[in-house]
């Protein structure tokens, strides 16, 4: 939702299935955007926040479920390191 070239979509996406549930896809190893190298990825926290305001216009009751890791540009190592250490977010769901 924080893409310039897909914001309106993702956003008319969102309150047209007005979900219950929604899971965060997140690459670790990326910190801008495709495409926009002067914009730098949104903490997985913030995107839960605002998914979750931005949701709440057409479903009260939405909320996250789950944050799924794409580590396959990691090695190993790395991976194992961010999937046994969760952001601070996967505490609170």
């Amino acid at each position: 939702m924080f893409h310039p070239a897909l914001a309106d979509v993702s956003l008319g996406l969102l309150h047209g299935s007005q979900p219950g549930m929604f899971i965060v896809c997140h690459g670790p190893q990326r910190t801008h955007l495709l495409g926009y190298l002067g914009t730098r990825l949104s903490s997985i926290e913030t995107l839960i926040e605002h998914t979750i305001a931005l949701g709440r216009s057409t479903n009260p009751a939405i909320r996250c479920v789950g944050i799924a890791l794409n580590t396959g540009a990691m090695n190993a190592a790395s991976a194992q390191a961010k999937l046994t250490r969760p952001p601070g977010a996967c505490r609170t769901l």
